[in-house]
């Protein structure tokens, strides 16, 4: 983002949560990156957000509880605010369980971890018995210490893979749209179709003429 900014003539891919309007978002065959034409399918380029747990783990209430706020009216609100995509419609409210105490230990992920962040922060506001601590180190981190019990959930920024971790199962928190920019003075490109998206990627194609050719 900080060098389609400042260059003219770069392209990038960031997180559409992440876009400000120094830049501009490029349409990818016709369509523009917004979370409703993501939610919809008709957006491709997107990855799912997601969190992975062994079944027994939720078995215990304070996880269950975790699990069951992710899906809340609370938790699609803020999923929402920091430009994800919610996945789950006419979600209900969270009912905070005074009786909980506990702690849950999340990792792996680091772009769902500042989200995730967030979600666990207004978790422990509404029920201050539980402590939830996030930490990084990537999405194969996340599988490895769900599947290893270290951590209760573990987070990935993929399509789960059974083969990973074969004792666990997954829910997807959120969908994270990935907008192709440019800076916000090129007049060269507005839309490209993902054929050329993909020649300018692995270097095929190296200036705007040539997109389309």
């Amino acid at each position: 983002l900080a060098e389609v900014k400042s260059n003219p003539l770069a392209i990038a891919y960031e997180s559409l949560g992440y876009v400000t309007d120094d830049v501009k978002k490029l349409k990818i065959d016709g369509v523009e990156a917004t979370i409703e034409n993501i939610k919809n399918g008709t957006y491709k380029i997107a990855r799912p957000l997601r969190v992975v747990y062994k079944p027994a783990t939720v078995e215990n209430s304070v996880n269950a509880a975790y699990l069951k706020f992710l899906q809340s009216d609370a938790a699609q609100k803020i999923v929402s605010a920091e430009g994800y995509v919610a996945l789950v419609d006419n979600a209900q409210a969270y009912s905070p369980d005074s009786s909980l105490s506990g702690t849950i230990n999340i990792s792996g992920s680091t772009s769902l971890q500042p989200l995730m962040i967030k979600l666990a922060a207004k978790f422990q506001e509404l029920q201050s018995g539980v402590s939830v601590t996030v930490a990084g180190g990537g999405s194969g981190q996340g599988y490895k210490n769900a599947e290893a019990g270290v951590s209760e959930f573990g987070m990935i920024s993929e399509s789960f893979n059974s083969e990973k971790a074969p004792d666990c199962v997954s829910y997807e928190v959120a969908k994270d749209g990935i907008a192709v920019i440019v800076n916000k003075d090129n007049s060269d490109i507005s839309d490209v179709d993902k054929d050329s998206l993909k020649a300018i990627y692995i270097g095929a194609v190296t200036k705007y003429s040539e997109i389309g050719k």
